[in-house]
């Protein structure tokens, strides 16, 4: 009981993982950002929010 139970679980950590990674690489591959809006910003204002929110750095 015990050792299927530890099979189960170890064998949930390498799905976690997969899952986890798609659904990251799949936020950052969708267009638009979350400053994108109808409302518009100029690009000054822009260029410091995603300064602040270190979105202008790599993955």
């Amino acid at each position: 009981m015990w050792t299927h139970t530890l099979q189960r679980l170890l064998a949930a950590i390498p799905t976690l993982l997969a899952v986890i990674t798609v659904c990251y690489l799949l936020l950052h591959l969708t267009p638009g950002g979350p400053f994108a809006s109808e409302r518009k910003l100029s690009k000054a204002v822009l260029a410091n929010l995603q300064a602040k929110y270190h979105l202008d750095e790599p993955l």
